[in-house]
């Protein structure tokens, strides 16, 4: 499947995330396939021994909020964002090489955007400071405003290898509901309709729970989809031959009809952290 993706001309973020998680799929329902196409309509074209399968992919999300009323989906987005300005900086300085850092949010309120710049210079001289007194744990004094106002607490520590700095991301409680399902579904199911005229012997969508908080849906979820009547009534009406939804970070998927598990819950390292 490895060269499958590479050979792939698509080059948005969006899109190599998919064909990431659609390779990943593949993979542990076990076809290699002779033929792999990204596109737009289906979202890729799989060949295999003369049966051509439109997969369409689409994402689950929980609509949750955090303690701040904002949705936890936002919440982890600008996190990846501050994150990736934090990263930036560590590496530049010798004082944080091989350090693990967690930093506690007060309400898991992230500062915003046009805050992060200076967020980031009153962080990295505060751990800096942190790592020459061999302070492992601590809380920013007065003269760092953003720090004092978003941080309850602050860990760094020096570990034998590059590491990356992490934050308390618990937003809200985890687990899969009827109506955010059908929420992710529903586009998807409108648009099967445009493809009855196309070349395809089959038609398969793939609801992806990725690696942010905000997807997860929980453990052992068989129960869970077989209850939920609305789902199964809107997929018995679609086009689609197969539903597929994939958890990427346990590695497990349920297919319908009959939500048959494929797969044991085995937790795997994220896809582009």
């Amino acid at each position: 499947m490895e060269h499958l993706r590479n050979s792939l001309t698509c080059c948005n973020q969006k899109k190599r995330e998919e064909c990431a998680y659609v390779c990943r799929f593949l993979s542990l329902i076990g076809i290699s396939p002779q033929r792999f196409a990204c596109g737009e309509s289906p979202d890729f074209t799989v060949g295999i021994d003369g049966v051509r399968i439109g997969v369409e992919v689409t994402s689950y999300h929980s609509s949750s909020k955090g303690a701040n009323g904002r949705p936890r989906r936002a919440i982890e987005e600008d996190w990846a964002r501050l994150q990736s300005k934090i990263r930036e900086q560590v590496r530049k300085n010798k004082d944080l090489e091989h350090t693990y850092a967690f930093l506690s949010f007060k309400n898991l309120e992230v500062p915003s955007r046009r805050d992060h710049k200076t967020f980031v210079e009153e962080l990295i001289p505060f751990s800096s400071g942190m790592v020459k007194a061999q302070e492992q744990k601590g809380r920013p004094g007065k003269e760092y405003l953003l720090l004092t106002r978003y941080l309850a607490d602050f860990m760094i520590k020096k570990v034998g290898s590059p590491m990356t700095w992490d934050w308390n991301h618990e937003a809200a409680s985890v687990g899969l509901r009827e109506d955010e399902l059908m929420k992710a579904l529903h586009p998807k199911l409108r648009k099967a309709a445009a493809y009855k005229s196309r070349e395809l012997n089959e038609l398969w969508l793939l609801v992806v729970s990725g690696y942010r908080l905000s997807q997860a849906m929980g453990l052992r979820l068989e129960y869970e989809l077989n209850s939920f009547a609305l789902v199964s009534k809107e997929l018995q009406k679609s086009l689609y031959n197969r539903i597929f939804l994939y958890q990427y970070m346990l590695d497990v998927i349920y297919q319908w009809p009959g939500w048959i598990k494929i797969g044991e819950e085995n937790l795997i390292p994220t896809i582009k952290e």
